[in-house]
């Protein structure tokens, strides 16, 4: 054959490549909206680890509950009045529910830069009520709910990181400011169900 010949197939080649994969690209590349009702999802995260629900209030509190969809790996990290708390347990998916198990939560320590994290929950205020994705298959859900001002904000973003949109980035950058913080794994007995998801 020649190499002109061959070329032309690595071109071609390349070009369906290019094709095969635009959807790919493209499934990352758009933010999709939904006003969802997050409270019994805040609920059981919060009744797994034994907290009351997050009512508004005066003053600033934060949970931020990251689910892994494949393994069903459960991070939590708590933030009020200066300190800083982590929950780690697992969950599974079981009669159209997921199941959290219950665990305990860490040892308090000092929170990160609270103004930092209080201006990160204001940037995302508008966004109250909503989940949002962009598309990506699996990875995982980060649930973020706030009190600030007597105001209580809740919003679900699944592989935020994968995500291009103004309120995936701000919670990126929510989870940067939490990510020092390691993990410690406790479990113990309790129960609690919630319309779709549950601490077993």
């Amino acid at each position: 054959f020649s190499v002109r010949r061959y070329r032309g197939s690595k071109v071609k080649l390349l070009y369906i490549a290019i094709f095969a994969l635009a959807p790919l690209a493209q499934a990352g590349s758009l933010a999709y909206v939904e006003k969802v009702d997050l409270e019994p999802m805040a609920l059981a995260y919060a009744s797994a680890a034994k907290l009351p629900a997050l009512n508004s209030k005066p003053g600033f509190a934060l949970r931020v509950w990251s689910r892994d969809y494949m393994l069903g790996n459960v991070h939590g990290t708590v933030v009020a009045s200066g300190q800083l708390r982590t929950f780690d347990t697992t969950s599974k998916y079981a009669h159209g529910n997921v199941i959290i198990k219950p665990a305990a939560l860490s040892a308090s320590r000092s929170a990160p830069n609270q103004r930092k994290l209080e201006a990160l929950v204001i940037a995302l205020a508008p966004h109250n009520g909503t989940s949002i994705s962009c598309g990506v298959m699996d990875g995982s859900s980060v649930l973020i709910q706030a009190t600030f001002n007597g105001r209580t904000v809740t919003v679900k973003a699944d592989n935020p990181s994968l995500c291009p949109d103004k309120a995936s980035k701000i919670v990126v950058q929510l989870l940067q400011e939490l990510r020092a913080v390691p993990p410690r794994k406790v479990s113990s007995n309790y129960s609690f169900k919630a319309d779709g998801y549950a601490a077993a």
